[in-house]
């Protein structure tokens, strides 16, 4: 079977010029607007319901921990915790100990925290260097690469293979490093897409070299 990835055409590209500097975004999210839409929608109701699901929680427990708080029990959230199975009604009931309650909050923060989708880009200023970027699975998380343009030797386009596919990508090379930097590493665009983002970024880094876009003479 050949690894899946996902076509060019699906990916939300954006492009931004500020100056003497450009930065290209890729987002694993639909062009179109219904799909962006219905992905942020869907998104904010999982969010929503598990913060009402962890508040109906929180209303249960202090019904057996916190005897003044009794009111709590005629909430709306506490008709919601109603829905919950026997067994979890009865767990919470039973003098929960706080530091269980804690961790459902905790995974529940972590649940909220969840990055919906995958953004990576390159940030590029001329005359200074540029910035790789790529998000992680959750909005805390993320990787950020700096090189200035000394470092840089130059911006290649490879081929190589994924499983049994035919992929490309693009890697800065780098001076004094054992190892290259790939640019979009996860999201592994089309090579038209890279193609576009390696003209325009070396055009931005090196508009003051001519000689780095001039065509070898053959002999």
């Amino acid at each position: 079977m050949p690894c899946t990835q996902s076509p060019y055409k699906d990916y939300h590209y954006e492009e931004r010029r500020v100056g003497s500097s450009v930065e290209f975004t890729v987002k694993n999210l639909s062009k179109t607007r219904a799909k962006i839409i219905t992905t942020y929608a869907t998104c904010l109701l999982n969010k929503v319901v598990v913060v009402l699901l962890m508040l109906a929680t929180t209303s249960i427990w202090l019904e057996e921990h916190k005897p003044a708080y009794q009111y709590v029990g005629e909430s709306t959230l506490s008709k919601i915790a109603t829905a919950y199975p026997q067994w979890l009604l009865g767990f919470l009931r039973n003098k929960t100990p706080t530091i269980a309650l804690l961790s459902l909050w905790v995974l529940a923060i972590m649940a909220l925290m969840k990055r919906p989708y995958k953004i990576e880009s390159l940030f590029v200023v001329h005359g200074i260097g540029l910035q790789v970027y790529s998000s992680g699975g959750y909005y805390f998380m993320g990787q950020t690469t700096f090189l200035n343009l000394d470092s840089i030797i130059d911006l290649v386009i490879h081929e190589g293979f994924k499983g049994l596919e035919v992929i490309f990508f693009m890697t800065i090379l780098v001076k004094d490093k054992d190892r290259t930097v790939v640019i979009f590493p996860d999201l592994l665009p089309r090579r038209e897409l890279l193609e576009r983002v390696w003209r325009e970024s070396r055009t931005c880094l090196y508009s003051d070299q001519p000689e780095r876009f001039r065509k070898p003479e053959l002999k």
